[in-house]
């Protein structure tokens, strides 16, 4: 058929326009299904933001649900810039005298300074630091051995290069925290760090004991001659107090003052006698304090199943170290095989800062600690210290935390209720009506909401109701908070206001406000199960409906159109037909009249 589709070219009727007007007749249904569309969006979207803000009002709710919020302490300082602490609930009320003597530091040593930092050195060989090996070439500058040190794992040292020398720092403070060196070769004593091996105090002091083993065979002199494993045949100390720890030790005197900072102590240890089972299971390590004139402990082990233990201890200057052995793993004999005493510092050339314990007293008790966090001397207090000097700290009930909480919550149910309000009202002057005006499902969760909340839980506590801790309700369901009556409620019976929010059937016989609450809004929320997630799915699936009722109508409205098309095509063609018909007459009827009057003409001539 030929396409005659132009606007009115035989008939002179606008048949463009007529079709759109006769099609937008037809489009009605699909701007009905349009606005359903819109109208289901819309409630879709509303019920997510309450979806949102119950999630929120939910997380809230977690925190109400915390001992810790109600239980919960602050610790204050006078002088925070000595020291301050955190707490936890464990922690008593109390005040705490913190004198600090000395802080834990790193050790921090350097190199001798190179001509320059990128140039070749010529060392060459492997060194050892803290246990982890590392390569040097003799291509190596100090750039390399810097970033081999750096890239080395676990190797507890930070490394850094400055003015062309290269420095070293413990990861971790504390006499602990040392930096431990082996140095075969030679290349960090080329370097400067090092100075050499350390010398063995022990080797050159003499040795008494408590008592030795009458058999002869556990000499306390063998304890430092080099033989850290034998046992037995002249080699080892054993006591001759079997089953008596009362008066156990073994001595070394220097015959000078020394400086030491670090004592080995081996025990028995073998494949017959391992450590765990008849080593020496626990000792003190204690110097001669001239000053004072008596043995002061330095080193404490307990539990040690270890054949060698590494004391390391802050400098001390003495000229006897006596160590005290209180038991050994079978309780029956003390046995040593030998005793290493070190000054560590003195294998380090260039020390920018000596390793060293923080030394303070918490209310007159000495307190010792290889961090300046001090966690382990008051149960529930970590002290923090950062100089020396004296500070106050006070530990103190925190009702503000438990305040911060339930505001937050109170305004996080006002926001909830009033986004409800909002989606539900509905305007008589305007007679408008809001997406989710009217839906029986809003109403009833936002008057559980309330009423779990504000309905008395099951006990005989006075405090049995939010109201009767400062939580009200006004007439237009705007909750409230009256900090100091909640306040003087909390001070008051804290563990039953606690109870009010938190409690569960399974312990205390009852649900608080804010499990039952919770317990409801997890109903709600919860992703596959939810009330609002099925509902969302609900919309999903109306709107997926919808659409596919527009794609089918969209081809209907498509074949109609066309069918239109073709119709008033045809019409133009009959018309252009007819007209092609009426001027074909026209034409022969002019012709016969043409004819007619020649002839006339003719006959008259």
């Amino acid at each position: 058929m030929a396409d005659l589709s132009l606007d009115g070219l035989s008939s002179g009727i606008p048949t463009q326009q007529i079709i759109d007007q006769l099609m937008q007749l037809e489009m009605r249904p699909k701007e009905s299904m349009e606005a359903e569309i819109y109208e289901l969006q819309a409630q879709k979207d509303a019920w997510r933001d309450v979806n949102s803000r119950l999630d929120s009002l939910e997380k809230k709710l977690t925190q109400l649900k915390l001992s810790s919020t109600f239980n919960s302490n602050k610790a204050t300082s006078n002088n925070e810039d000595i020291a301050t602490a955190t707490v936890t609930s464990e922690a008593a009320a109390g005040s705490y005298q913190v004198n600090v003597n000395t802080l834990a530091k790193s050790l921090r040593i350097a190199s001798d300074k190179q001509v320059d930092s990128s140039s070749e050195l010529g060392l060459s060989g492997d060194v050892v630091i803290n246990g982890k090996t590392i390569t040097i070439a003799a291509t190596d500058s100090l750039t390399d051995i810097n970033t081999k040190i750096n890239e080395t794992s676990d190797i507890g040292v930070n490394s850094s290069i400055i003015n062309d020398t290269l420095v070293l720092e413990s990861k971790e403070t504390g006499v602990d925290n040392r930096i431990e060196f082996q140095d075969s070769n030679n290349v960090l004593a080329d370097l400067g760090l090092i100075t050499g091996s350390k010398t063995n105090l022990a080797v050159s002091a003499d040795l008494t004991a408590s008592s030795q083993h009458s058999s002869g065979d556990y000499p306390v002199l063998s304890l430092n001659d080099g033989d850290t494993t034998s046992w037995g045949n002249g080699d080892g100390w054993n006591d001759d107090t079997v089953n008596d720890f009362s008066n156990d030790w073994v001595q070394l005197d220097f015959n000078s003052v020394k400086t030491l900072d670090q004592i080995k102590v081996h025990t028995l240890d073998s494949a017959q006698y391992p450590a765990s089972e008849y080593g020496v299971k626990d000792y003190e390590i204690k110097y001669w304090d001239s000053d004072s004139g008596s043995w002061q402990t330095v080193e404490e082990v307990t539990d040690n199943t270890e054949g060698t233990v590494t004391n390391n201890f802050s400098a001390v200057e003495t000229d006897k170290i006596r160590i005290k052995i209180n038991d050994s793993n079978d309780s029956k004999y003390s046995r040593l095989t030998e005793v290493e005493i070190y000054n560590t510092q003195e294998q380090y050339k260039n020390i920018l800062q000596g390793a060293a314990d923080a030394d303070l007293t918490i209310n007159g008790v000495q307190v010792n600690s290889s961090s300046n966090t001090i966690s382990d001397a008051v149960t529930g207090v970590n002290f923090n210290i950062k100089d020396t000097g004296t500070a106050e700290i006070n530990v103190s009930s925190d009702t503000d935390k438990a305040i911060s909480t339930v505001k937050a919550f109170v305004d996080q149910y006002n926001s909830v209720m009033d986004f409800i309000n909002s989606k539900s009202s509905y305007d008589p002057e305007t007679e408008k009506a809001e997406v989710l005006q009217g839906d029986s499902t809003l109403m009833r969760l936002q008057m559980r909401i309330r009423s779990l909340f504000t309905e008395r839980v099951n006990t005989d506590s006075d405090y049995s109701s939010i109201y009767s801790v400062g939580i009200s309700i006004d007439r237009d369901g705007v909750m409230s908070l009256d900090t100091d009556e909640f306040k003087e409620a909390l001070k008051s019976a804290p563990d039953e206001v606690m109870n009010l929010f938190k409690a569960e059937s399974d312990s205390e016989g009852f649900d608080g406000v804010a499990t039952r609450l919770d317990s409801y809004l997890d109903q709600l929320i919860q992703i596959n199960t939810g009330t609002i997630p099925n509902r969302l799915d609900y919309y999903d699936e109306q709107i997926e409906r919808v659409e596919e009722d527009i794609t089918d109508l969209d081809r209907r409205l498509e074949s109609t159109r066309q069918r239109y098309l073709e119709q008033f095509t045809a019409m133009e063609q009959a018309i252009s037909r007819m007209q092609q018909q009426q001027s074909w007459m026209m034409s022969q009827l002019a012709s016969l009249g043409s004819g007619s009057s020649g002839s006339g003409l003719l006959s008259s001539l």
